[in-house]
Formats: structure tokens, sequence, C-alpha cells
């Protein structure tokens, strides 16, 4: 009895760490990723990770900002502003696979309506942003500098 109450608790504990695994994995999904952003003053929200490309780009734009006593982005991508009082948040995965994704978010700032494009690529730690883009606004052009939307 001693051995079929122990399997049965085996068993058991295998079915939970089962279930607990799938929802690590649904936290893993492009959109939920992207979700996690949002509100941006969330203390639980992750440190946005980027694409060896893009960090390389932050990494650049940083120095040159040390060095010119300038801002490096002189608003955020996320919200598409400085400010931020956001509702009506969704987020949803438009295209890709395991591999690759891109996510839009809308929201409304300040009353205004809103979108964001995230292009992802899925790597050994989980998503990495590649691309943000929102009408003219597009992450690397701004890091670089070349920006011509206003």
């Amino acid at each position: 009895m001693r051995k079929v109450c122990g399997w049965l608790a085996l068993v058991a504990f295998g079915l939970i760490q089962s279930a607990v695994g799938l929802a690590r994995a649904e936290d893993q999904s492009a959109a939920a990723y992207i979700r996690s952003f949002y509100p941006p003053d969330d203390p639980k929200a992750p440190q946005a990770r980027y694409t060896p490309r893009t960090a390389k780009l932050w990494d650049e734009c940083f120095a040159h900002a040390e060095a010119n006593g300038d801002a490096c982005m002189d608003f955020d991508m996320f919200v598409q502003g400085n400010d931020f009082d956001l509702s009506d948040v969704e987020v949803e995965q438009v295209s890709g696979n395991a591999e690759h994704a891109v996510v839009r978010a809308r929201f409304k700032n300040f009353g205004k309506d809103e979108t964001v494009i995230f292009e992802l690529i899925h790597d050994d730690q989980g998503w990495v942003i590649d691309e943000i883009t929102s009408g003219c606004n597009v992450l690397t052009e701004h890091l670089q500098g070349k920006s011509t939307c206003m």
C-alpha cells in the first residue's frame, strides 16, 4: 500500500510540474513577453532584452550621449512619449513562428490611440527585441541619430 501511495504521489507531483511548465511556456509567448512591459512602471516588468545588433546600437547611443551630454532617446518607444497614462492595452502576435514574431501593442496614452510594432527573435533565453516601430518612429534609426520622424 505504501508503494502505491508513493507512486501516486510521484505521479501527482509530475502532473503538477507539467502544469507549471505549461504555464511558464505560455508566459514565454512573444505576446506575453511584450505584454509584461505594460505598464512600464510595473516593478514586476522584466528588463527589455535586445538582439546583439540592437544592443550594440543602444551601447553606441549611450556612449555618444554621455560624451555630448545629450539624451540617448528623448522619449520611450514602448509608450510613444515621455509620460504615460495608459488604458485599453491590447497585445497580440500578428505573425511569426517559434523563432521570429511580430507583436502589435495597441493602447491609449492620455486618451490618444497608439500602436507599437515589435519585431522579436527567440534565442536560447527567450524573446529578444530586434526592432520597435510606431508610425514613422523606428527604434534603430533613433539610436543611430538617423530618424527623420518629428
